[in-house]
C-alpha cells in the first residue's frame, strides 16, 4: 500500500501486478490478526509503541513462520 500510494493513478495497475510477481503477498487472515492483538497487548504494558504498520508486519512474519527468512528485515521500533 505504502508504494502503491505514491503512484500515478494510470500506472497504480501495472506497478501492483510487478509487485505481485516480484514478492510473496501475504493475505490478512485470523492467525496474523491473533498475533496482532497479542503482540499489541505485550508492548502496551511494557508501556513501548509502535507503529501499527510495523506491528502488523511483525504479527504476519510470525504468524507465517517468516522470522527465520533472511529477506524479512525488522523494524527500529521492533528491535529489542
Amino acid at each position: 500500500m505504502e508504494v502503491l500510494r505514491g503512484v500515478e493513478a494510470q500506472k497504480r495497475t501495472k506497478v501492483k501486478e510487478l509487485l505481485e510477481e516480484s514478492f510473496l503477498i501475504v493475505n490478512l487472515n485470523n492467525k496474523i490478526i491473533e498475533t496482532y492483538c497479542h503482540l499489541y497487548q505485550k508492548i502496551k504494558e511494557s508501556g513501548t509503541l509502535i507503529p501499527d504498520s510495523d506491528l502488523l508486519i511483525a504479527a504476519t512474519a510470525i504468524a507465517q513462520d517468516l522470522t527465520s527468512k533472511p529477506e524479512i528485515t525488522t523494524s527500529k521500533g521492533l528491535r529489542n
